[in-house]
């Protein structure tokens, strides 16, 4: 079986297929692969806002449960991902809907287990 542009060479299928896009040429767009990329975008920064997300728990528990191991590290990861989460909701507003209680406590939960 032969393998595709998408395949062999990601940087220059995107490449075509936003030159693709631009000219309007959209009958020649590898719409299957271009679907999947962009519903992986939007996963990335879920998984971005998440990741910072947890390291706030993290560091929170441990600096409310270990008070021994609190650190000026540890306050400035809790500052510059709190810093972090303000920009990607200012760039991506719908990730608001995963700051929800339910959904925190659902994913964190293990954290304190």
């Amino acid at each position: 079986m032969t393998k595709t542009l998408y395949e062999l060479d990601f940087g220059l299928w995107a490449e075509q297929m936003a030159d693709l896009i631009a000219a309007g040429r959209f009958a020649e767009l590898d719409i299957e692969n271009l679907v999947e990329e962009v519903r992986d975008l939007s996963k990335r920064e879920r998984d971005r806002l998440l990741s910072s997300l947890r390291l706030i728990v993290h560091h929170l528990l441990k600096w409310d449960y270990q008070p021994q191991r609190r650190s000026r590290s540890c306050q400035i990861t809790i500052q510059r991902e709190r810093l972090n989460i303000k920009k990607y909701l200012v760039d991506s507003p719908s990730l608001k809907r995963y700051l929800t209680d339910e959904y925190i406590y659902i994913k964190f939960m293990k954290l304190v287990v």
